[in-house]
Order: structure tokens, then C-alpha cells, then sequence
């Protein structure tokens, strides 16, 4: 479609309308209000310096997890990183606490009641490397929440929870790897983690653009559309505006989710501390803090790199080659 089909739109303010009353109700994140342009830009040169094509009909994970053998590997993973994690792993396997029900990645999560004190680990059962590497990633969550001792995320908690989760996955796959487990499996299920993080990177640099006109006036109009049509490339390889600004502003469309930003951010960080060959002793140090400290202070903890450094690390991480210009 061309820059003049597309404007032919451009008079119907309705679709506008619906998502700036969209933005109106959306809770803002501090650290999304503040460092939204840094993500966009992040997550854009991410985008163009993965070969995004190799991500799809990704061979079927081969071996063979049997549920025992999943939470074994899981103790002694933890085990690996600090025996004191094993021990609460296996005290919450004892209590029901560990659920292997969810049919997809997306229905993974640490589950918490703030009132009671309870909680819940859901993963996958498919018995395949999936079901382990999501258990490690959810795990992660419970031990890096420290809940219920502290039942309140730190700001550092909200922002950097998943890199902690997805550097977890890393290991893992050391783990298995060192083990000589599952190998055939490994490079395999890192695809997967791209593969399951590309959708939340496409749809944040839809909406982010919208989300800075909101912030700057609190009223998205025409000439905001026109502009991103003329300067925007991700909104110049729509194959429809309409199409694109239709589904954002239907009612089952979640811009809270759109904007989500922990896991791709996460990714990027976890590849990077994982290239660092981070150690153990200093990956426990991050979990047993992250819930304790504010976002500045745990900031301290993680290696100064500039953009172009953690691309580059996700890319040498995920055995990418740079897509020809």
C-alpha cells in the first residue's frame, strides 16, 4: 500500500479515539515512561540483527523428560548454583507447590497470594526439555521474589525479574550440556526463546511510537500517523495502517501487554551476563538481592555496556549471523 492509499484513512478519527481512551486507561510504568526511546531503539536493532526467518519450523524437541526425571535435574541444577536452593525445591515439591499443568509457555507463572502467603510454580508437562527449562525459569521467579518473606516487588524486581528468569534457562542449558543430556535438544530450544520473545518485540515498536505521542500531548492525532508513515520504519513495512491501528484499538487487544518489555529486555540481559560467563557465586548474589534493593542500586551490579554491546551479545549468544544490508 502507498504513502496516499494510506491516507485516505486518515479522516476517520474514531479508531484514534478508542486508543487514546486505551492510553487513558492504562496503568504507566516509571521506568517505561522514563526509558521507552532507549527500549525502542534497544529492541529495533535487535529485530534487524536477528535473520528472523530461522526462527520458524524449528525441529520438535527429541528427548525424552519424564516428570521424575525433570524435578531431579531441577534439584541438582539448583543445587549447582546454591544448595540451599535445592532444599527449598525439593521442601516445595514435598507440598504441592510445584504444578506441571500449563499446556503453553504462556500459561507459565510463579502464582502468589499476597493475603495468605501461599504460592504456586506452574510449568510445562510435555515431557520435554520445555518442561525443564520453563520450571528453571518460574522457579526463578519464586526465589528471586523471595516470597512470602517479602511480598512486594522492588522496583529492581519489576524491571530485571526476567533476566534473572531467562539467564536461569542459560544455565540450564549448561548444565544439561556439561551432563551430556538432552545435546541434541540445546541450540534447538535456544531458537525457541527468540522465537516466543518476537512477538513482544514487534508489538512494542507498534505501539511505543503511539505511547510517545500520548505522553506528549495526551492526544494522538492524523499528523501523528502521518509522521510515523513517513519516518517510522516499522510502520512503513505495515502492509495495512488501518489493518495495524484496527487490532490496536479492538477490545481484546492489551496495550499493557504490548508494552511489556521485561522479557525481551530480559533476554538481552541474561545473554549478556551469560556471555559473561557470569558465575555462580554472582548470579546467587543477584537473586538474593534483586528483591531487596531498588532499581539504581542492583543496577550497579550488572556489567556498564553500551547498546550496540548487549546486541552484540544476544546475537553471539543465539548463534545469529547479522542480516546482510
Amino acid at each position: 500500500m502507498t504513502y496516499t492509499e494510506n491516507r485516505n484513512f486518515m479522516t476517520n478519527q474514531k479508531l484514534l479515539k478508542v486508543i487514546n481512551y486505551k492510553f487513558n486507561k492504562l496503568p504507566i510504568d516509571p521506568y517505561l515512561e522514563d526509558h521507552h526511546w532507549e527500549l525502542a531503539e534497544l529492541f529495533s536493532a535487535l529485530k534487524d540483527s536477528f535473520e528472523l526467518e530461522q526462527i520458524y519450523d524449528l525441529p520438535e524437541l527429541t528427548y525424552f523428560f519424564p516428570f521424575d526425571q525433570t524435578v531431579l535435574l531441577e534439584s541438582r541444577f539448583l543445587a549447582s548454583l546454591d544448595e540451599k536452593y535445592s532444599k527449598m525445591f525439593k521442601e516445595d515439591l514435598i507440598n504441592g507447590k510445584l504444578v506441571p499443568d500449563a499446556t503453553s509457555y504462556y500459561e507459565c507463572f510463579h502464582e502468589t497470594n499476597q493475603k495468605s502467603g501461599d504460592y504456586k510454580v506452574r510449568f510445562l508437562h510435555y515431557d520435554a526439555l520445555d518442561d525443564l527449562c520453563t520450571l528453571s525459569h518460574e522457579y526463578m521467579h519464586h526465589l528471586s521474589s523471595q516470597f512470602p518473606t517479602i511480598r512486594l516487588s522492588s522496583s529492581a524486581c519489576k524491571v530485571y525479574s526476567e533476566s534473572l528468569s531467562m539467564l536461569s534457562e542459560l544455565k540450564t542449558l549448561d548444565f544439561l550440556e556439561h551432563n551430556e543430556i538432552a545435546k541434541e535438544d540445546l541450540e534447538h530450544y535456544r531458537h525457541y526463546i527468540i522465537r516466543r520473545n518476537r512477538n513482544n518485540i514487534l508489538s512494542f515498536l507498534i505501539v511505543q511510537p503511539l505511547f510517545d505521542f500520548y505522553l506528549s500531548s495526551c492526544h494522538l492525532t492524523e499528523e501523528n500517523i502521518e509522521s510515523l508513515l513517513c519516518e517510522n520504519p516499522v510502520y512503513q513495512q505495515l502492509d495495512s495502517v488501518r489493518e495495524a491501528l484496527s487490532l490496536l484499538a479492538d477490545d481484546s487487544f492489551s496495550f499493557k501487554n504490548a508494552l511489556h518489555y521485561q522479557h525481551p529486555l530480559g533476554m538481552i540481559h541474561a545473554s549478556s551476563l551469560h556471555q559473561d560467563d557470569i558465575s555462580n557465586k554472582a548470579f546467587v548474589h543477584l537473586i538474593d538481592t534483586i528483591n531487596t534493593v531498588e532499581l539504581s542500586q542492583f543496577e550497579r551490579f550488572l556489567p556498564k555496556k553500551t547498546s550496540s554491546e548487549l546486541i552484540d551479545a544476544t546475537v553471539s549468544e543465539f548463534g545469529f549471523q547479522k542480516c546482510k544490508k
